[in-house]
Order: structure tokens, then sequence, then C-alpha cells
């Protein structure tokens, strides 16, 4: 070290308290401190190397106590190119300074890969979304398939015949169902059409169905065909127009609980429209819903394992409804007289 810093004897200040020359001052005062712990005379009291800690401690604080005071000076003394005489002393190697750590770098191959990627996401699901927009946006129910539609649907995998009553209004963009029979009941949204054909998104609310994506489309002698119903899509119909006064109801000539001796018992109440009772064979029951009804003739439907299908009933003069099963057979019926009020 030239003769400007001459007590460090040509050591480095920074070298002797084991910083860089970035070092804060906190970090070299904690150096010192650290060195003069191993350094310090009273470590080394009564050994062969007392003199040599003595001089150690001496230089470690002198280096200290220029980098405390005069760092500035001392920076600017060890910048390269400037005149360096050595007092007495043979020339050191020149001192290795690591360089400053700095951000690294971004690689622009890196950055034209994610903006590439970013962009290539954006369009992906900016498309995908309008695509699915356009997929579910309901469209308007065309005039010649509006009104209100009922029918037998036939659907081998779910109990075979069911009755089933959906209203679709001209303009609008949701329409209903009912399936009576199963307790079913739902909503109606027209997706999209196509060649006359409209294709509704079905969504129950009610029962246990499983919901589909049924088609209708206008038929011949004014029915409406309907496809692609229930489990499968294999649900079929051809459904006709429900007159304005609703759902065909019972007369009350058929009310109350009827009983043969071949155990069956039919229970006609005035109940919820589309539903007339209950049907009992053994120990089977199944709703009933009329088909047609006039004023001593009606044909309901059952829909059930062993007691489903469909029943032609006819009041006599007895009175005694006789009552014909499609499948089972004819059988006389008799009207259970209620029971006397005893309050």
């Amino acid at each position: 070290m030239g003769r400007r810093f001459a007590e460090l004897n040509g050591q480095d200040a920074y070298e002797l308290l084991g910083v860089t020359a970035d070092a804060s001052p906190d970090a070299i005062k904690q150096a010192h401190r650290a060195q003069i712990r191993v350094w310090h005379s009273d470590q080394h009291h009564g050994s062969a190397d007392f003199a040599d800690a003595e001089a150690k401690t001496r230089l470690l604080n002198v280096a200290r106590d220029i980098l405390a005071t005069r760092r500035a000076e001392y920076d600017a003394y060890l910048r390269p190119g400037r005149a360096e005489v050595e007092v007495d002393r043979e020339p050191r190697p020149p001192r290795f300074v690591a360089p400053r750590p700095g951000p690294k770098p971004r690689p622009v191959l890196t950055a034209v890969l994610g903006m590439m990627l970013l962009l290539a996401l954006f369009v992906a699901s900016w498309f995908g979304g309008r695509q699915q927009h356009t997929a579910v946006r309901p469209v308007a129910v065309p005039g010649d398939l509006a009104g209100t539609w009922t029918g037998l649907l036939n659907h081998p995998g779910a109990g075979g015949t069911e009755l089933i009553r959906i209203e679709l209004h001209a303009g609008a963009q949701a329409g209903a169902e009912t399936l009576p029979l199963s307790g079913c009941a739902g909503s109606l949204t027209p997706a999209h059409i196509s060649g006359g054909e409209l294709v509704l998104t079905e969504r129950i609310t009610q029962g246990g169905c499983v919901a589909g994506a049924p088609h209708v489309r206008a038929t011949s002698g004014g029915r409406l065909a309907l496809t692609g119903y229930g489990p499968g899509a294999a649900g079929t119909a051809s459904l006709t127009r429900e007159p304005a006064s609703g759902p065909p109801r019972l007369p009350a000539a058929f009310f109350g609980k009827w009983t043969g001796r071949n155990g069956i018992v039919l229970t006609l109440v005035d109940g919820t429209p589309g539903l007339a009772g209950t049907v009992t064979w053994g120990r089977r029951t199944c709703l009933v819903a009329p088909l047609s009804a006039a004023t001593r003739r009606a044909v309901l439907l059952a829909m059930g394992a062993g007691c489903g299908g469909t029943y032609d009933l006819v009041i006599t003069g007895q009175p005694a409804l006789v009552v014909h099963h499609r499948g089972s057979g004819r059988a006389t019926l008799h009207r259970v007289p209620p029971s006397p009020w005893t309050g």
C-alpha cells in the first residue's frame, strides 16, 4: 500500500476484514467484531503467536477506522490507474474484487415465447366463450310449435308409457313440461332451430327424472312430434294440442272408491289437473291420469310395474264400473259406500 495508507503495511482494508468493496457500514462493523474475537490478544495470552495476534488486531482496527472515516478517499485510491508507490515492500498481486450481483438478464427468446403463449390463451378463451355463449343463447318459439301439447311418451328404458304435457309460447324463450305419473316437472328453453325442428334444453325442477335435450317439430294433422327424450334420447311421442279448457278431468260420476273380486281397487278423485287418482292391484299401486273423459266413459293411463297400462272405464246403470285393462282383461267394480258419519 502506498504512503497515503502506510499504516496498513501494504494490506487491503477490505481483505483484512473479509468483506467486499460494496459492503455496508453495518456489515463492516460486524466483520470487524468477528475478526477481533478471533485475534484479540486475550485469546492468545502466553502462546507463541501472541505477537502476531497483537499485530493482526492493530491492523484490523486500522482497517475499520479507515473504512469508517476515510472510505471515499480510500476507494478513490484503490481505483485502477493510480500510481501506487510501495515503501520497503515488494509489489503485491492485484486484489480481486467480485463483481456486484445484478439483475439476471431476461432472455429475449423467453420473453417473446411468453407473449405468444399469453396471446394464444387469450384468443382461445375469447373464441371459446363466444362459441359457448352462442350455443346456449335461447331462441324464440315459432308460432306453429306454440301451444300446450299432451300425449303418451313411449320410452322403453324408463318404465314404458308415460303421460307428458309441454307448454311452448309463441315468441317466448322459455317453456314448461309436466310428467304427472312420474311426479316430474321442469323448464324447457329453446336452444336452436334448424329445418323446422326446435331443440330444447331441459332442466328438471321437481322429481327424479333425467334432463336431456328433446327435439320437437310440427307434423301433419296438427300434431307435434317429440323425439330424443330422456335417458339415451330414446323417448318419442306424438302430441296433440290441448284444448283451452285444460287437461281432461273425470266427471263427478266416476269419483269414489271402486273394488272388485279380482282384487283391483280403483280410487278416483277430483284432484290435481292431469291426474285422476290411483289404481291398486295386489300390492302394487299406480297413479292414473285421464287420457279422455265423457259423461259415462273414460280412458285412464297408469304407470308402474304390476298395475301400469291403459284402463277403459264405462259406468253402467247398476251403478257399476266396467273396467277393461288392456293386457289383463275385463272386470266389474262396485262403488264402496262411504263410512257413516259418527262425529
